[in-house]
Formats: structure tokens, sequence, C-alpha cells
């Protein structure tokens, strides 16, 4: 168990300020216009994600129901938070069209 802690101590210690930076170095080249801003959304687009998510959590519960076994579902999470997002700023974009 202590094992299991400090690997995933390490883990966060080297790659969570590694992303932080990551992250500001790519919104500064962005600001700077060295980076194109990611396209909008379309309708059929969130449509279709929703789909493939709504499919992918159905064959996750699936699979824990049929082995009763449980996994954490992080990428159906990972997934859902990431439709809301575009939802989001689908409606944002129409909000400013208007």
């Amino acid at each position: 168990m202590a094992e299991q802690a400090l690997l995933i101590g390490t883990f966060l210690a080297i790659f969570i300020p590694l992303s932080i930076s990551a992250w500001r170095e790519h919104q500064r080249l962005r600001d700077a216009g060295l980076i194109q801003k990611r396209p909008k959304p379309t309708r059929n687009q969130i449509i279709a994600f929703a789909v493939f998510l709504t499919v992918l959590w159905g064959i996750t519960l699936w699979y824990i129901i049929g082995t009763a076994q449980f996994i954490f579902p992080l990428i159906p999470i990972i997934g859902t938070i990431a439709l809301i997002y575009q939802i989001r700023s689908y409606r944002n974009d129409n909000r400013k069209a208007a």
C-alpha cells in the first residue's frame, strides 16, 4: 500500500507541474496567434459524440453488471465532461452570434 502511495505521489509530483506549464505555454502561444483556436463544434458533431458516449456508458455498465466486478469508468466520465464543455461552447457561440 505504501509503495502505491509513493508511486502515485511521485507521478503527481512530476506530471502536474509539467501539465500546468504546458497549458500555460499553449495559452501564451494561442494568445500570440501562433496556434489556431480550436474549431467550434457543430450541432451534428455534438449529437454524434453524445450517441457514441451513450453507447460507451452502456458497454461499461453491461461489463460491470455482467461480471459483477466494479471498474472505475474513467473514459466515460472524461467523455461526459468533454460533451458538457462542447455543449456550453456551442451555446455560447450561438449567443454571441445572435
